[in-house]
């Protein structure tokens, strides 16, 4: 592991933690603002707390890995689209796992350990190899 890659995944994980404190700021403002912060929220409350923290989380940490972890310089769009793709198939992995792990008799908190560090995986992964990858240059770069 080169100095440039140990940079990267120490600033992928501090962006990362970043990001999950403002999945969760976001989450529990829109709780308090909306639904006035209820300890159990309705089912229809749930689903728009999930993705309130879910869309924070993913366009605070697009912006970090973006700037501070892979310095990336390619057009925004694009990318974006691909970064949010990437997320929504490892939301995708997430759901599965939350429901498969239970039944392999893992408890809520080990299955939470388990699918975090699985998902933390995929997400650097496809943004190392298929987001932020950077442009081969035309002339045999």
């Amino acid at each position: 592991m080169t100095k440039d890659d140990r940079r990267e995944a120490v600033l992928y994980l501090i962006c990362g933690i970043v990001a999950m404190g403002v999945s969760w700021a976001t989450q529990f403002l829109v709780s308090l603002i909306c639904f006035g912060n209820p300890l159990y929220p309705s089912p229809v409350q749930n689903i728009i707390l999930g993705l309130s923290n879910w869309t924070a989380g993913m366009l605070s940490a697009y912006v970090m890995n973006r700037k501070l972890v892979f310095r990336s310089s390619k057009p925004i769009g694009p990318e974006f689209l691909k970064f949010a793709v990437a997320r929504l198939a490892t939301l995708g992995v997430d759901l599965i796992l939350r429901q498969v792990l239970p039944f392999m008799g893992l408890n809520v908190y080990i299955t939470t350990l388990v699918v975090s560090v699985v998902i933390t995986a995929l997400n650097y992964i496809t943004g190392k190899l298929a987001v932020f990858r950077p442009v081969k240059n035309q002339k045999g770069g």
